[in-house]
């Protein structure tokens, strides 16, 4: 026979699992929607995040820069740090 304290902890691992499942299609409802909203409105994060770095860039805020434009675009750390680089 299982303890209770077991049965408790499957239970709320269940519920947990739930709980990250549905946020987890909440998330990518959202991002659905921000990539339409994005779409029509006709901008592109890549052409802002490079603004928005340059002119760290030009503050000596190098990390700042990498950071912002790896957060704003989504790419991999290595990436935006090239990207940076090149402005």
């Amino acid at each position: 026979m299982l303890h209770p304290l077991t049965i408790m902890t499957f239970v709320f691992a269940g519920v947990t699992m739930a709980l990250v499942a549905a946020l987890y299609a909440v998330v990518a409802r959202v991002d659905r929607k921000m990539d339409l909203l994005l779409k029509h409105s006709g901008l592109d994060l890549k052409d802002a995040a490079s603004r928005e770095a340059a002119e760290l860039m030009k503050q000596g805020k190098k990390v700042e820069a990498v950071k912002l434009y790896r957060e704003t675009t989504g790419v991999s750390r290595a990436e935006a740090k090239a990207a940076v680089e090149r402005m």
